[in-house]
């Protein structure tokens, strides 16, 4: 994902301003890394300090879920910057 990080960035960017809440599909990504992880976690930071919903939908892939599993975020049940609810990676919803 790190090559294509640039370009969610700025998608990103482009549809949070006009909107109050964001959801993004995962269902087309069959694979992420640690450069991807932290781009949506930054994005979903920068909606929450906005006042704005950020959500993840679509099922994730398996090599997803391994990389989730691999940087240790199942172990991150709660988000400090979402009002300590769920984390999306873990399966909340804002």
């Amino acid at each position: 994902m790190s090559d294509t990080a640039p370009a969610l960035h700025s998608l990103l960017l482009e549809q949070s301003s006009p909107v109050t809440s964001i959801q993004l599909n995962l269902s087309a990504i069959n694979e992420i890394d640690l450069a991807g992880m932290q781009l949506i976690c930054s994005a979903c930071r920068t909606a929450l300090d906005a006042k704005k919903h950020f959500n993840l939908a679509g099922c994730m892939a398996p090599d997803v879920r391994k990389a989730i599993d691999t940087v240790g975020l199942q172990r991150q049940t709660t988000c400090k910057h979402n009002a300590d609810l769920p984390c999306i990676w873990c399966g909340g919803i804002n």
